[in-house]
């Protein structure tokens, strides 16, 4: 199996292209930006047409999630015009792809867990243009999995768990916002989910994090006591911590889909934040 990564040198990229080159029934074509620029469509049909994978894994994406409300052509032209080259490529070639999208396509206003088929209303260009290039992907390749995850940290790039404990290092006392409540997702635990859906053609839309849900207060807390370091964290709001990209609320997103798809039993987030950092060592 021939399988195209994109967004190689990024958090889940780089550990997907790890994990998969395990398996040595797998060659795995891992490309970044600086291989392969996926908005630019002379190069993405070249690289497809001549390697002709039996599965594009799209991960590129621009994440920067305030730097997006200022560069809303830069956005547009990864998170948009990407992913549809990458998914007309696909249905080209007779491709499967898997594309990665987040749960900022929703508004946070439900108040409930969201599922697959729920109305979105994203709130940011970044929201906006992730929701976009599921569109796009879903009209151009017609074997497509669209996996929308959350809260997303690994060892791998920058995240919320090396960002606090690194802050709580150099600081007694943080403050962490309560008001915005999700789902932490382990990578290591979304690539395993990621693997299965190699061989599988149930199509469609499919939200995945660990299982139960936090505010990012709540999230900060649980890192410092695994940690087992002492810094305190307090409360504080959105609205005392501006920033320029709006985030929904409550963007929990149900999962019962892809359990049901996959058969598959989802780790809790404190146990699989115990299991990233058990398997920091030496790195904190």
């Amino acid at each position: 199996m021939r399988i195209l990564v994109t967004g190689s040198k990024g958090q889940l990229g780089r550990e997907l292209c790890e994990t998969l080159s395990l398996n040595k029934d797998i060659q795995v074509i891992g490309h970044d930006r600086d291989t392969l620029d996926i908005t630019c469509w002379s190069e993405v049909i070249r690289e497809v047409t001549d390697v002709k994978p039996n599965v594009i894994i799209n991960t590129a994406a621009y994440t920067n999630v305030d730097a997006c409300e200022t560069d809303y052509s830069g956005a547009h032209a990864v998170n948009v015009i990407g992913a549809m080259h990458m998914a007309r490529a696909a249905e080209i070639v007779g491709s499967k792809i898997i594309h990665i999208s987040t749960d900022f396509v929703f508004d946070g206003k439900k108040g409930s867990d969201y599922f697959e088929y729920d109305a979105t209303n994203p709130l940011s260009v970044y929201g906006k243009t992730k929701l976009a290039g599921e569109w796009a992907v879903r009209n151009e390749c017609r074997n497509h999995f669209i996996i929308r995850t959350s809260w997303l940290y690994g060892k791998y790039g920058n995240n919320f768990v090396k960002t606090m404990i690194k802050i709580g290092k150099q600081n007694d006392e943080i403050k962490v916002v309560t008001d915005q409540v999700g789902s932490p997702t382990y990578a290591t635990d979304l690539v395993g989910v990621i693997e299965k859906f190699l061989n599988s053609e149930t199509y469609g839309i499919y939200h995945f994090s660990n299982k139960g849900h936090c505010s990012w207060n709540e999230f900060a807390k649980e890192i410092f006591v695994q940690m087992k370091m002492n810094t305190v964290v307090q409360e504080t709001t959105s609205v005392e911590f501006i920033r320029p990209a709006a985030r929904p609320a409550y963007s929990v997103m149900d999962t019962d889909m892809i359990k049901a798809s996959l058969r598959l039993d989802i780790e809790d987030w404190k146990v699989s934040l115990g299991k990233f950092i058990s398997n920091g060592g030496d790195e904190w």
